[in-house]
């Protein structure tokens, strides 16, 4: 796919980069469930990832997150991680229906009045495989489905009554470049896999591909060591890399995924106009945290989610390296690719830009007229001032004159930042 950065170039020399232009509003789930059997997939609402995905999955758990906030998002994308093996435990009930639903084609059992897990996997099984969907169903107390030689993709949601594991061989490194392979027009990533090792990959796949990546972890040495004594948890691991486009939260209920839920709520909103920090996102609880505990997950730069004064809000909306915050990413992003848009269509859109003054002018026109809508969207610093600062035509060197390119271009601004803390001091008299 041709790329928009190969003919307008941007560095933002705070290590962040952009991404499409589509996409800061879209974030995407990576998922092990096999709902589909294309690598990804748009829903614009609960109801429609219910359609393919159980109650009681990750995509659609995530996915309550993402829809679920007070202001939230109208569409997010699902990633499908390779997985050939799905692995059904039935919930053994008598007179039951057990449904297994694959490619779109209907399977039942219904059990009898003495209902045991080997009979409901045998019926199972000789429904599955009088069929002709491609898959073998095996199994004798879990039912067991492997595509057929050749590894041809196979779509399958079954009933809460059957319990699915996906068995996959695909790292989420190569998930990933497969998902944005059939399309980059994502930008928040969250993945359903909360071990270290799927953590640190996602946040190395984020770093190298201009996405913003969010999780979350249950590890209580997160709050409990001091940044010293911590040497295993995500948290010290992120700091470590300094990965500046990964956010990691501490809580208990980090299989609700809160990551989803702040994604959910702040990319509803456009670039520049919420810090991500004091939020409260709905459907996930609080964790109370102890001052010292605090202090030990701030200082791996690792956010939380605590009631104070009766809200359960965020704190404190940062990345994973020194003086990063999440707002400030997506900002810096969405203005790189603003510039990018802008310039380009200058380029496509005027019959000829002749490398002389004048209409290098016009360049530095666009720029500036891009700097003060970022102005005014809070996304750069009103004071000072953007400085927009172009070459002369004489002072270009020949060979860069010889390409038609027209380098030395410079944005110096200071980004608007947020307000997350206020130091008062009262004078009062008698």
């Amino acid at each position: 796919m041709a790329d928009i950065n190969d003919i307008v170039n941007v560095v933002i020399s705070n290590n962040t980069t952009a991404i499409t232009v589509a996409g800061f509003s879209l974030p995407l789930f990576l998922g092990l469930g096999k709902g589909f059997t294309e690598r990804y997939k748009e829903y614009g609402s609960l109801a429609e990832v219910g359609v393919d995905f159980a109650s009681t999955s990750n995509e659609y758990i995530a996915a309550e997150r993402f829809f679920g906030q007070e202001e939230s998002i109208n569409k997010i994308a699902i990633g499908r991680q390779d997985s050939t093996i799905v692995t059904y435990t039935p919930t053994v009930v008598n007179s039951a229906t057990y449904s297994v639903t694959l490619n779109g084609v209907l399977f039942s059992y219904i059990s009898d009045a003495s209902a045991t897990a080997a009979e409901i996997v045998t019926g199972l099984i000789s429904a599955i495989n009088a069929g002709a969907e491609p898959v073998t169903a095996s199994g004798t107390t879990t039912l067991i489905l492997t595509a057929d030689v050749g590894g041809v993709a196979f779509s399958t949601k079954a009933t809460t009554n059957l319990v699915p594991v996906y068995s996959t061989t695909e790292t989420i490194t190569d998930a990933l470049t497969a998902v944005q392979s059939e399309s980059n027009d994502f930008y928040g990533i969250v993945l359903h896999s909360h071990t270290k090792a799927d953590q640190l990959l996602g946040a190395a796949w984020a770093q190298a591909n201009d996405k913003l990546f969010g999780t979350s972890s249950t590890d209580t040495n997160i709050i409990n060591q001091t940044e010293v004594s911590d040497t295993t948890s995500i948290a010290t691991a992120l700091k470590a890399n300094s990965y500046g486009r990964t956010f990691l939260f501490y809580s208990a209920e980090a299989a609700k995924y809160p990551e989803a839920g702040l994604f959910g709520s702040q990319l509803a909103l456009p670039a520049g106009q919420a810090t991500w920090n004091f939020k409260t996102i709905v459907g996930v609880a609080s964790d109370n945290l102890t001052t010292a505990q605090r202090a030990n997950a701030m200082a791996k730069f690792c956010n939380i989610y605590v009631p104070r004064a009766g809200v359960n809000s965020t704190e404190e909306g940062r990345t994973s390296t020194a003086g990063g915050y999440i707002d400030t990413v997506r900002n810096l992003d969405q203005f790189k690719s603003d510039i990018q848009v802008d310039l380009f269509s200058l380029l496509v859109n005027n019959d000829k830009l002749a490398y002389e003054d004048a209409d290098i002018a016009v360049v530095e026109g666009a720029l500036r007229a891009r700097a003060q809508k970022a102005v005014d969207a809070k996304i750069l610093a009103s004071d000072p001032a953007p400085i927009i600062i172009v070459p002369k035509a004489a002072d270009v060197s020949v060979n860069d004159r010889a390409i038609r390119l027209l380098p030395d271009i410079k944005v110096q601004c200071r980004v608007a930042g947020a307000l997350h803390y206020l130091d008062i001091l009262i004078e009062a008299g008698v």
